[in-house]
């Protein structure tokens, strides 16, 4: 491979420390922006529960100058039946339209993967589960 005057110097650990130090003014950026609000954590009905230790529980959070609803965490929905609301978002959060997504649902610790619905609605903001995915 030719030589390239655009290889890195001998300087390339200063510059990946600045660099670095830039993404973490960008995530806390992020975490300060008014814009976003923090994770609520819902209180999950119907057999559903959180996970428990390693796992991250289910929250949401909303950025308001897109109105993006943004989840992150894990569901433990080994005692819950398909087709079931698992929790409601708050009022505020509601959207003016259904939302509907495709993501994947283990009903047990050791069981495979299901492709799974999860459809947030517009009137109550109930978030209901449906596996198989339909």
């Amino acid at each position: 491979m030719p030589a390239s005057d655009k290889q890195p110097s001998t300087d390339f650990v200063p510059w990946l420390a600045e660099h670095a130090h830039g993404n973490a003014r960008g995530v806390t950026g992020l975490q300060q922006d008014p814009t976003v609000t923090g994770w609520i954590e819902p209180e999950l009905i119907n057999g559903y529960a959180s996970p428990g230790a390693p796992m991250t529980p289910v929250a949401y959070r909303l950025h308001t100058k897109t109105q993006a609803l943004e989840f992150r965490g894990h569901i433990d929905a080994a005692n819950a039946t398909s087709g079931e609301i698992a929790f409601y978002i708050i009022q505020p959060f509601w959207h003016p339209h259904d939302i509907s997504y495709l993501t994947d649902i283990q009903t047990d610790l050791l069981g495979a993967f299901n492709s799974c619905r999860v459809h947030i609605s517009s009137v109550d903001g109930a978030v209901t589960l449906t596996w198989p995915a339909t």
